[in-house]
């Protein structure tokens, strides 16, 4: 998505419901197939990797990492979805692992 575009969008007043989130994306992975959205979400993954590295560069811009961001966002709900993972079952391993994390730092 062109940035300008992007920060349009983000300017505007475009409001959509969970729901209707959860809809779209559902039929967009029902049109592309599982194997199509497992390699855009492997890319994604990658332009993410990019702006982070961008980041550290200082060349990084702040709606390009926002974007990308976003992104992988979408391909991880996508692929909850073909892998049949709920919200609560994702947060409970999150937890698990944050929980590793506190003791990593000692907390």
């Amino acid at each position: 998505m062109k940035r300008e575009d992007f920060v349009a969008g983000l300017n505007s007043q475009l409001e959509m419901s969970v729901d209707e989130q959860a809809d779209i994306l559902y039929e967009s992975l029902k049109q592309d197939g599982e194997t199509l959205t497992s390699i855009i979400a492997i890319e994604e993954l990658a332009e993410l990797q990019k702006e982070i590295s961008k980041q550290l560069r200082g060349e990084g811009n702040f709606y390009d990492l926002l974007q990308e961001m976003a992104d992988v966002d979408i391909s991880l709900a996508n692929l909850m979805v073909m892998h049949d993972i709920s919200s609560s079952e994702l947060r409970k391993v999150m937890t698990v692992k944050i929980d590793r994390e506190k003791k990593r730092i000692g907390r």
